[in-house]
């Protein structure tokens, strides 16, 4: 008799059905919230299939939901290696998020957003790119054709992103889109107009900002306008828009600032008062009493160095008024890094620190810039336009034999320091609009106290000083070294000529009021010549003068 043995299931598939069981076991309770046995049956799984991307990739999702980002980490990252994909690229990026890794979320994120149409990974890599101060680099990534093409609030936020990283043209190319979709966007209209303005296209300016006007009339659209045609030199229907902003916003605090700044640039002292009004609110309630100009040799006052560096620098010729003599003792505050210089420059002064005077005692207190009104000294009396402000021997010393002599030494400083864009654009000349200048047979030194210009430097005649200027001290014993010093409108600019330095200042065509309308000379600094320019934006012709004065210059030592 013939027996049949039972047919026996093939091991190899009985051993697949059941991982086909573990993963879906794993997954089902993936999907109930139920992670620790997910992850015991991810485990299991991988023990016998260990170069599965999909599973070492469902493991690592599921951790970060658990918040064991850690281990999801190395999940994802198994997987990844595996299996280059999107998806898993996408979850490895999100954990080195959750880890605070920016870094590695950023790089990752920049392969995969343009995959994706998860608007969560557009403000994960925002947000990544503003921690590590890639604003700009994440902009090419998040400006794709089609990405967010009809989402107007992530329209907007690239728009402002671009426009936060000087990248103008793209960010008027999305409140144009913006517009598109919505026509009444009377923000986004103002919003174009800066835009153009930026790009020193005035004319579409005026036209947008008046638009959004003529949608809704509101404080920022004619603000704007009101400096942009300040800027066209329009002082009369600059004042008028100023006014009907301040009808607008009662509280528009910087009202009185504005005013006085369309009154100075016109050489009116008029607006002195209401300019610094702004300044001196910030100041007096704790500094009172108040000084006003009596003098007593039983009372101390109290002089406080306010607002930027160059404010101070510019105004220090006024301190020659203060007399000591007359007070039980002068106490002039000013910032860390001007102290070492005035305190050698005014030794009949007490000289502070600017944050280590708490608890000081004083009669009466006032700020630097009050000091042309207590002293009744106005345009046509601007004291002390020769030097006014020595080196330090010591730091003179320090620098004596840093220089090459046998060429004509000049200081370059071409990028003040600043938050406010419409202030940096009088304050900044880019680079590659001096580049010319490092032709000539001279010695180039950049004053930029910042590194962040070495990149820009290689391959050119020109010496960065940074890593070695420490304070203003520095500064000064440097440009005492130079023949000429070239400058932007910033704190460099104003040291220079209070040390008496032959100083060429680049000023754009709607320069700060301090420099009134003057083409070639200001009353401020002797020393100072301005070369300006004729065209908003336009630096080439003011480079080539400056560059022709340098060769005049030399020629003249020659003789």
């Amino acid at each position: 008799m013939l027996f049949t043995l039972p047919v026996m299931p093939n091991l190899f598939n009985m051993l697949e059905y059941l991982d086909m069981e573990v993963i879906k076991k794993a997954i089902e309770c993936h999907k109930e919230g139920d992670f620790t046995r997910a992850e015991e049956y991810y485990k299991l799984y991988l023990i016998r299939n260990p170069k599965e991307a999909k599973a070492h990739h469902l493991l690592g999702a599921m951790l970060i939901q658990k918040g064991d980002f850690e281990n999801a980490l190395i999940s994802l990252k198994t997987a990844f290696d595996l299996e280059n994909s999107v998806p898993i690229e996408t979850d490895f990026a999100l954990c080195c998020y959750k880890m605070q890794n920016y870094s590695a979320a950023f790089e990752h994120l920049k392969n995969v957003i343009n995959a994706n149409s998860d608007e969560t990974l557009y403000d994960t890599m925002l947000i990544c790119a503003k921690k590590l101060n890639l604003e700009k680099d994440c902009l090419k990534y998040l400006k794709s054709p089609g990405l967010h093409n009809n989402n107007i609030y992530k329209l907007r936020e690239i728009a402002a992103l671009a426009f936060e990283v000087e990248e103008y043209d793209i960010s008027k190319d999305y409140y144009k889109k913006i517009l598109e979709i919505s026509p009444e966007d009377f923000i986004a209209q103002n919003n174009l107009g800066l835009s153009y303005e930026f790009l020193n296209d005035f004319e579409n300016a005026e036209i947008a900002y008046e638009k959004s006007i003529s949608i809704k009339p509101n404080f920022d659209a004619y603000y704007n306008l009101s400096i942009l045609l300040k800027r066209k030199r329009k002082y009369k229907e600059s004042l008028e828009m100023l006014l009907k902003a301040k009808k607008i916003n009662q509280d528009f605090t910087k009202y009185n600032q504005a005013y006085g700044l369309l009154k100075l640039i016109q050489k009116d002292f008029s607006g002195y008062i209401p300019y610094i009004e702004y300044t001196r609110a910030k100041y007096k309630k704790d500094m009172e009493p108040w000084w006003n100009g009596s003098m007593d040799t039983n009372k101390t006052l109290v002089v406080c160095a306010t607002e930027g560096y160059g404010d101070i620098i510019m105004f220090t010729r006024y301190l020659d008024f203060v007399d000591a003599s007359k007070f039980k003792k002068v106490i002039l505050i000013v910032p860390e890094a001007l102290f070492e210089l005035y305190a050698y420059n005014f030794p009949n002064f007490t000289v502070l620190k600017m944050g280590e005077c708490n608890g000081i005692s004083y009669n009466a207190g006032t700020i630097l810039m009050e000091l042309p009104l207590i002293y009744n000294l106005d345009f046509d009396h601007i004291p002390s336009a020769d030097r006014y402000l020595l080196s330090l021997p010591e730091y003179t010393e320090k620098w004596q034999k840093r220089f090459n002599e046998s060429k004509i030494n000049i200081g370059v400083f071409f990028a003040g320091n600043t938050n406010n864009k419409r202030t940096l654009r009088n304050r900044k000349v880019p680079f590659k609009y001096l580049i010319p200048l490092f032709d000539l047979d001279a010695n180039f030194y950049s004053l930029q106290p910042e590194g962040i210009f070495k990149e820009d430097f290689k391959g050119h005649n020109i010496v960065d000083l940074s890593g070695e200027i420490k304070n203003f001290s520095d500064t000064a014993a440097i440009i005492d070294k130079m023949d000429i010093v070239i400058s932007v409108d910033s704190s460099v600019l104003h040291l220079s000529g209070a040390l008496g330095k032959k100083t060429f200042l680049l000023l754009p065509y709607s320069a700060d009021w301090r420099w009134f309308n003057d083409t070639k000379t200001t009353p401020w600094y002797d020393s100072v010549e301005i070369f300006k320019q004729e065209k908003e934006g336009d630096w080439n012709p003011v480079i080539e003068n400056v560059k022709l004065k340098i060769q005049n210059y030399k020629s003249q030592l020659q003789k």
